[in-house]
């Protein structure tokens, strides 16, 4: 079978377009699995109810975007079931899904990202171009490879993900005029502050977000400002809450409560007109009532009664 991005992409290309549209973000799911058969259910159930909430939605969004960590530890099997449930959703729906690389799409924590390569997209770096939007879909979770070091957070940024910045920079180079751009990737950048619906605010830990000590992280953050009068957000995950910041001018969404923390899940709606991209509107997620045949509790692939 073929990458579900190819699925995605024909998908987009069949759909009427205008220059006014909704899409939804959201990232962090870990389809299907759980240190218990019910966590894995209700993962299952909140990630199915992530799609449904979104296809509810009227007038209904022209694509979905997830930000990565749609699966747990990367394991075939788990790339085969998601896929699988994601290609019977865009089949009902016509609503085409697109998803970033994560860290959990290593095949384990230090693992290939082959995996991903083969079931989600063969492109680590890709683009969606729709009527005045640019959608840069980015990888910054490091090589493609599996990792030397047991400390893959370290690996976070634009320093060893290939070719992730001068894709960036082709993109919004040639990015058409008259249009704007989305950029979306994993992780964020470890920098500014958070504020969360309550208005508390917070900064990133360590392991929450990427270095700008190093010089192509720094390189990303100053391609963006040289493009802010493109950029109109940068849509990141990783960090299992839902929380905005603006960052050298460009309005950030962190939305990482897909499903990997179970309760207060979400999904974010934009609508878009002539390219200029709202605010974030932020939509609870209603579980899917549907159960899997399959569960991944802990290393191991269970059927489900």
């Amino acid at each position: 079978m073929a990458p579900i991005y190819e699925k995605a992409r024909k998908l987009l290309q069949s759909l009427p377009k205008s220059s006014a549209f909704r899409f939804v973000y959201f990232g962090d799911s870990w389809f299907d699995w759980g240190t218990t058969r019910a966590d894995a259910v209700t993962r299952f159930q909140i990630f199915l109810g992530a799609l449904e909430t979104a296809a509810r939605q009227t007038p209904k969004p022209l694509f979905i975007l997830i930000g990565g960590d749609v699966v747990f530890s990367g394991t075939q099997q788990q790339f085969q079931y998601v896929t699988q449930k994601i290609s019977q959703f865009m089949d009902t729906s016509k609503i085409p899904v697109f998803i970033a690389p994560g860290n959990h799409e290593r095949t384990g924590p230090t693992g290939p990202l082959n995996l991903y390569r083969k079931y989600i997209s063969a492109q680590l770096n890709y683009r969606i171009d729709v009527p005045r939007l640019r959608v840069v879909m980015l990888n910054d979770i490091g090589p493609s490879s599996a990792l030397s070091s047991s400390d893959y957070a370290s690996y976070y940024g634009f320093e060893q993900s290939g070719n992730a910045l001068p894709f960036l920079k082709e993109s919004l180079r040639t990015t058409p005029a008259g249009s704007k751009a989305v950029v979306v990737m994993h992780v964020p950048p470890r920098t500014g502050t958070w504020t969360r619906t309550n208005g508390t605010t917070f900064t990133l830990k360590q392991e929450d977000g990427f270095s700008l000590s190093k010089p192509k992280n720094r390189d990303f953050m100053n391609t963006l400002s040289a493009n802010r009068n493109k950029m109109q957000k940068v849509l990141v995950g990783h960090v299992h809450t839902y929380a905005t910041s603006t960052i050298h001018g460009i309005p950030y969404v962190l939305e990482g409560q897909g499903g990997a923390v179970i309760g207060s899940n979400s999904i974010v709606l934009f609508t878009v007109n002539n390219g200029i991209v709202s605010s974030p509107k932020r939509i609870p997620i209603k579980r899917s009532n549907k159960t899997p045949s399959k569960v991944f509790v802990g290393q191991s692939t269970l059927p489900n009664p």
